[in-house]
């Protein structure tokens, strides 16, 4: 399980971040890929957060810390993103980056 993250650009980011993690910090993310020291950390949403949405959104946080959320507009739009994120992350690994 990854920790929540520690660093945000206002009070927007913080409050997704209790939405996305339960009080145990049991995350409801889709998925996860990459870390935080080297491609950086993703973490792929597609759901409803307190009973509204359903929202699409990708969560980033990078080697610095700083956590930010890019919301979708469509479930396609998210798959076809995290698609490339995973290609992207495969060429980063196969150049000896990360494990």
């Amino acid at each position: 399980m990854k920790a929540p993250p520690g660093k945000f650009e206002g009070t927007h980011y913080y409050h997704v971040v209790q939405w996305l993690y339960d009080e145990a910090g049991q995350s409801f993310l889709d998925d996860e890929l990459g870390e935080v020291d080297g491609f950086g950390w993703y973490g792929k949403f597609s759901g409803k957060i307190k009973g509204r949405g359903p929202f699409h959104a990708i969560c980033t946080e990078g080697n610095q810390g700083f956590f930010s959320v890019t919301w979708i507009t469509s479930e396609a739009a998210l798959e076809a993103t995290w698609s490339m994120l995973e290609t992207n992350y495969d060429d980063f690994c196969n150049e000896g980056n990360e494990d």
